[in-house]
């Protein structure tokens, strides 16, 4: 068989009946096995491809059209990734550096992609790709499992954001994969097992592809919907503050609330590959001012200013309870940190790192009280967040008018978060406009500042001054 082009094969796809030599062809590129299958299968299957495709289309095209940063997709690139081995993830075609957000639904649509294939295609889709990056071995080894072949999947799907990261079925069990880049993971996990914290299982996996992470699958949703949902319990406010001190010690960077997941009740950091990060305080501040923060979890309760006191006393105390923890393993984490860092001046810039702040009673107190200032700008913009959700609902030209509006209004939805990166690319105008379309149609305010609520934060800086 002479192998199409991904524009030739999308040509096949459009058709709105495809004959079955052309079944036969679409399908050989996927796996010359499917096309051994019968007639009704096989055009079911390409049914479905067609109905994905589509799907994902139009979806992205609805929520992505007028937007800043975003470009268009094209059947053919749908087509290649379906077909080609060689491309493991299917990406957000969104500019970098621009400070362009994306939300909800635009991932739900990018998973949908590969997650609306019928199991069979799924399966032999996911299937080549692991062959083709050598990954079929390396995952049994890891898992102690002789895996016959790829068909030893048993399904997959895309649980990633803004890119493909696979939730894999093997024996009934299932795994996520994705590629890894560094031994930040290792380190942190070494770590975080040291100070008592929960962490999950995972394998790292060499192939001359590169590295991969294979970790246990955990049932679970995002702390960012989690919030939404429910009020979150003393056990999780603690652990929240005990990440928040270990991550800020450890300079983890990309902390957002997708970031961590909650099963049970019992919360875990994932998507571990920034450490040492040398700006990280700085983009902490930026996440927390967006209510992205683990500090952020303490808006829950910004309508009682008595909870309110109570929770951020107990988020205090446990961020503190792990710098006084850290201190006390200080001598072991420096040798986790040399183990995985060999390379001598590396190791060095990074036990600095660690102890530079760990020993600092200066920097922990300046970062409480950055988190504070942070939670009151977070709190102030909430009502924004609010009256733009109902201008979306009421009246969405607005939104089709200016496409920043539109941005943050689908970055809002379903997420624990707010008007992140607005002040550093000069936003803040947005809020103005909000206001003014608000007042324009007396869209009337549910979400308001408590000023009782203020006054605890604001005592709680100038208090932090006086230490600092």
């Amino acid at each position: 068989m002479t192998p199409l082009s991904s524009k030739q094969l999308a040509q096949i796809i459009q058709r709105e009946t495809v004959p079955m030599d052309q079944c036969d062809l679409f399908l050989a590129h996927i796996d010359p096995c499917l096309t051994l299958n019968s007639a009704q299968e096989k055009q079911s299957w390409i049914k479905e491809i067609q109905t994905s495709c589509q799907y994902f289309l139009r979806k992205s095209t609805e929520l992505t059209a007028a937007m800043l940063g975003y470009n268009q997709y094209a059947l053919e690139q749908l087509i290649a990734f379906i077909t080609q081995p060689s491309l493991f993830s299917f990406d957000l075609l969104k500019e970098k550096g621009k400070g362009i957000l994306y939300g909800h639904d635009i991932v739900i649509a990018r998973q949908s992609l590969f997650n609306k294939l019928p199991v069979t295609i799924r399966r032999h889709v996911i299937g080549k790709k692991l062959v083709y990056f050598d990954l079929i071995e390396a995952i049994g080894g890891a898992l102690n499992q002789k895996l016959d072949g790829y068909l030893a999947i048993e399904d997959g799907f895309d649980i990633g954001m803004a890119h493909s990261v696979y939730k894999l079925t093997i024996n009934q069990r299932s795994y996520v994969l994705k590629p890894k880049d560094t031994q930040n993971l290792n380190c942190f996990l070494e770590i975080a097992r040291t100070v008592n914290l929960k962490s999950f299982s995972t394998y790292t996996l060499q192939t001359k592809q590169g590295q991969w992470e294979c970790a246990d699958y955990i049932e679970s949703t995002t702390l960012s919907y989690y919030l939404l949902e429910n009020e979150p319990s003393d056990q999780l406010i603690k652990q929240l503050a005990y990440h928040a001190a270990l991550a800020d010690v450890t300079g983890r960077g990309d902390r957002h609330f997708e970031n961590y997941i909650v099963a049970n009740d019992q919360l875990y950091a994932v998507d571990l590959a920034i450490l040492f990060w040398e700006d990280n305080e700085l983009w902490t501040q930026k996440y927390a001012q967006a209510g992205m923060a683990e500090i952020a979890v303490l808006a829950s309760f910004r309508h009682n200013d008595q909870l309110f006191q109570e929770k951020l006393t107990l988020f205090e105390q446990s961020y503190f309870e792990m710098i006084v923890r850290c201190r006390k393993q200080q001598d072991q984490l420096i040798s986790i940190i040399q183990t995985h860092f060999p390379e001598s001046v590396l190791s060095d810039t990074r036990c600095q790192f660690l102890q530079s702040r760990l020993n600092s009673e200066l920097y922990t107190q300046q970062q409480i009280k950055s988190y504070l200032t942070a939670l009151s700008l977070f709190l102030k913009r909430l009502p924004y967040k609010q009256l733009l959700s109902e201008i979306g609902k009421q009246y969405p030209h607005y939104l089709i008018q200016e496409p920043l509006l539109k941005m943050y209004d689908l970055a809002h939805q379903n997420r624990w978060a707010c008007f992140f990166l607005l002040d550093d690319y000069f936003r803040g105008h947005l809020l103005q406009k909000i206001d003014n379309i608000a007042a324009t149609h007396q869209i009337i305010h549910t979400e308001t500042i408590n000023a009782s609520v203020m006054n605890v934060i604001d005592r709680a800086i100038k208090s932090k001054l006086k230490q600092v």
